[in-house]
C-alpha cells in the first residue's frame, strides 16, 4: 500500500514538473514556479526529493536573478534534508521565500485527496 501512495506521489512529481519545464519555458516564471512550490508540499516527508525541490528552486533563482529567492534556496537546500528525517516542516508550505513567515499553508484540494489515499 505505501509503496502504491509513494509511486502516485512519484508521479504527481513528474507531472508538476513537466508543467514547471512548459511554462519556464514560455517564460511564465509564476506559473513556473507555483509548479515547484505544489512539488514542495508532497516532497517535504522525503528527505531527497525535499532537498532536490529546494536545489530546483535555487536554479530557478539563479536563471531568473532573484537575490532573496538565491539566499534563501540556498539556506534551505542545506537544511532541507535534515528537517525532512527530523519531520520538522510547516505542512502545506510552499518552500519559496515568500512563505518563510507564513509556517503551516493550507493544503490545495487536489493535493491533499492526493496525499490521503
Amino acid at each position: 500500500m505505501k509503496r502504491l501512495a509513494r509511486q502516485k506521489l512519484r508521479d504527481f512529481i513528474k507531472t508538476e514538473l513537466g508543467l514547471y519545464k512548459t511554462e519556464f519555458d514560455r517564460r511564465n516564471y509564476a506559473i513556473a514556479f507555483g509548479h515547484l512550490e505544489r512539488v514542495h508540499i508532497v516532497s517535504q516527508p522525503f528527505p531527497v526529493e525535499h532537498t532536490l525541490t529546494h536545489l530546483r528552486m535555487l536554479k530557478f533563482a539563479l536563471l531568473t536573478f532573484r537575490p532573496f529567492e538565491i539566499i534563501v534556496q540556498a539556506l534551505y537546500s542545506l537544511f532541507s534534508f535534515k528537517f525532512s528525517l527530523l519531520n520538522i516542516f510547516p505542512q502545506g508550505n510552499t518552500g519559496g521565500a515568500n512563505a518563510i513567515k507564513k509556517g503551516r499553508m493550507e493544503i490545495p484540494a487536489d493535493i491533499q485527496q492526493i496525499l490521503s489515499e
